[in-house]
């Protein structure tokens, strides 16, 4: 009795881990690009603009709005590791990428996931 009692244990706890692999995963969350919001109480927030590729980094206050114009030669996504930024670019027009620089630090700006650098984001506090 106890014999069958562990395996039918043994049987309910395998089915139970096939059914946790199995079950549909709910998708990382990506932080939204475009429109970048305010962050409440910072309504004199400064916009700071800038074009990549560039060799000189953009700087931008904690709190400020960045907006980046970046030029691509063909359809891909820019990327900035380590804020959560990510937009689509491509050829024949000038992509707008805008944010809230709310992670103080020095960030780079690639194209595409481990791509090309094409410039540096700098938030001081």
């Amino acid at each position: 009795m106890a014999r069958q009692l562990a395996i039918w244990a043994a049987v309910l706890f395998a089915i139970g881990l096939i059914a946790a692999a199995i079950a549909p995963q709910e998708p990382a969350k990506q932080a939204p690009v475009f429109p970048a919001p305010r962050p409440p109480g910072n309504a004199g927030a400064a916009v700071v603009e800038a074009t990549l590729p560039g060799s000189q980094p953009v700087t931008a206050a904690l709190g400020d709005v960045v907006r980046l114009r970046v030029d691509a030669s063909f359809d891909q996504h820019v990327e900035i590791d380590g804020l959560g930024v990510r937009g689509p670019v491509g050829p024949g027009t000038t992509s707008v990428v805008e944010f809230v620089a709310d992670s103080p630090g020095r960030w780079p700006v690639r194209l595409g996931a481990g791509g090309a650098r094409i410039g540096t984001v700098e938030v001081a506090q």
